[in-house]
């Protein structure tokens, strides 16, 4: 719009206003315009102008069925062209690259709902060159004095810094997630006090089985975790501040497919996150999965304990195979003497005669069954194995219970035995296994040497692996409260003056056979010992 020479003889119009846009104002020849002299301008228009001008962010009116431009000095660095140029001019002749955009906003306006427009993108250029700018704009409707609509009010606020800077937070917050992802470690990030999930990574997806836990608390999101005390545990960072480190620590995770806990070692840490008020505004969990290392380094042990146990062993072969060289001759010896002694016997008289000769003959048979152990021991120790028949395990009890009764090795025990109507046909060496059977019994009665109730089951079944059970089962003290593989160990004795030598022989004794042998305490009262031995196959009960 073309200036008005003849303005300047009049009172100018806002003439408070100094601004640039204010001078254009008065400056512009407005007798063409729809609106016409300023003069003829309603109050409303004159005040309403006159509040855009004065205001020191960026505001325009749009004005009149036409949507008439006036803007401040705050639009023009908006404009690509000189800073009068749109004052006065229809806003969609103006500005066509905006109008398509604004048009249902300023509408809305004109129909008397105001509207905001949020993080508006547009390309401006400012300083010789395009840039990319955001704005946000409000339109009110401004109402005549006929309480018509007769304008729109619109304030702008650039806010390109603020999108810039929010930007570039999320391009680094990105770049940063993307490397907790990547992370070998698991990562979890709480909000307090409710312990609420607001981020983990992929590492703790993979290690809760992929379960969308973030915006739920941990108590929701992972129930398991409050039996096992993590959720406890997490509770006293919160209130104390401090943080809490765990290593090696048990972790069961509940498999969502099949309802199964999968259990799994895990380092980890959980830091408080302090405010500058040293408020305690949320927890890191930072932590690795250890499992694997965990299961090495149990196998680990159990390969020491296989090492030692066969040093053991070795060490009891070496043992046998010098006892059984030292034994062997004496014992030779006894038996010759014995022989004469039952010669002698024979040619005596006397009603004495037939007792004295069957205490010298199962004197004999004793030190043969001694001298055929030793020669035994000794053959484990050498090639590893002795020879096998067929026997059932009701025999084997038998003559077991003989032999206690012989040595006179448990007094006032009660015997129950329970071997069922079937026979259970064992393959093995019999006198080593009546020498086991002996020793358990023995020992079962030694447990019970102090004790009110002594009673002594032995039982036995078919199992279905091809192997045979023998349970020996007291009414004792039980095991020691801190029994274990060691009560197997060789030298280790819990009875009066014994070597300890007999499980831990037992125990090689059996496992020769291919079988076990193991103790238990028994749910009421006392302990069993529990053996296993290889059944006879079909083969071996035919031949």
């Amino acid at each position: 719009m073309k200036s008005n020479p003849g303005a300047a003889s009049k009172k100018p119009a806002f003439g408070h206003n100094q601004s640039i846009m204010a001078a254009a104002v008065r400056d512009a020849d407005w007798s063409r315009s729809p609106l016409g002299p300023i003069d003829t301008w309603p109050e409303i228009l004159k005040g309403m102008v006159g509040i855009v001008l004065d205001s020191p962010g960026i505001r325009v009116l749009l004005w009149g069925p036409e949507l008439i431009f006036f803007y401040n000095d705050g639009y023009i660095p908006l404009l690509d062209s000189r800073p009068n140029d749109g004052i006065g001019k229809r806003y969609a002749d103006f500005r066509p690259d905006m109008w398509p955009t604004l048009r249902p906003f300023v509408e809305a306006a004109r129909n008397g709902v105001g509207q905001i427009v949020t993080h508006l993108r547009t390309v401006l250029r400012r300083n010789g060159s395009e840039e990319t700018a955001y704005f946000t704009l409000a339109f009110t409707p401004v109402y005549g004095r006929d309480g018509a609509i007769a304008g729109v009010l619109s304030e702008i606020v650039e806010i390109t810094a603020q999108v810039e800077l929010r930007d570039a937070l999320q391009a680094e917050n990105r770049r940063f997630r993307e490397l907790f992802d990547q992370a070998p470690v698991f990562l979890a990030l709480m909000e307090t006090p409710d312990l609420r999930l607001i981020y983990v990574n992929s590492a703790y997806e993979r290690l809760v089985g992929g379960r969308d836990v973030v915006g739920r608390t941990a108590a929701e999101a992972l129930p398991e975790l409050e039996a096992q005390g993590f959720i406890k545990l997490l509770n006293k960072v919160y209130q104390s501040g401090e943080s809490l480190i765990g290593r090696d620590t048990l972790c069961q995770i509940r498999n969502q497919s099949d309802g199964s806990e999968e259990q799994f070692y895990l380092d980890f840490i959980y830091q408080p996150i302090v405010d500058s008020g040293g408020n305690v505004t949320g927890i890191l969990c930072v932590g690795s999965n250890v499992t694997e290392r965990h299961v090495g380094k149990e196998e680990a042990e159990r390969l020491r304990g296989k090492l030692h146990h066969a040093s053991r062993i070795s060490a009891m072969g070496t043992m046998a195979a010098t006892i059984a060289h030292e034994l062997n001759q004496p014992l030779t010896a006894a038996g010759n003497y014995l022989a004469g002694s039952q010669r002698i016997a024979g040619a005596l008289v006397g009603p004495d005669k037939a007792a004295l000769q069957s205490t010298l003959k199962r004197a004999e048979e004793q030190i043969s069954r001694a001298a055929h152990l030793i020669r035994q021991a000794r053959n484990i120790a050498i090639i590893g194995s002795t020879p096998r028949k067929t026997v059932s395990v009701k025999e084997l009890v038998e003559r077991s219970l003989e032999l206690v009764e012989v040595t006179r090795g448990c007094t006032n025990v009660e015997f129950q035995t329970s071997l069922g109507p079937d026979a259970i046909m064992l393959r093995v060496d019999p006198i080593q296994v009546e020498q086991v059977l002996l020793n358990l019994v023995r020992n079962a009665c030694e447990a019970m040497s102090d004790c009110p109730r002594r009673e002594l089951l032995i039982s036995s079944r078919k199992l279905d692996n091809g192997f045979a059970e023998i349970l020996v089962r007291d009414t004792g003290r039980g095991l020691p409260r801190d029994a274990d593989e060691d009560m197997f160990a060789a030298f280790t004795t819990s009875t009066t003056g014994g070597l300890g030598i007999g499980l831990s022989l037992s125990r090689t004794l059996v496992e020769a056979h291919g079988g076990s042998l193991c103790a238990d305490d028994n749910p009421g009262v006392g302990a069993s010992l529990r053996l296993t031995l290889p059944l006879a196959g079909e083969l071996d009960l035919a031949a």
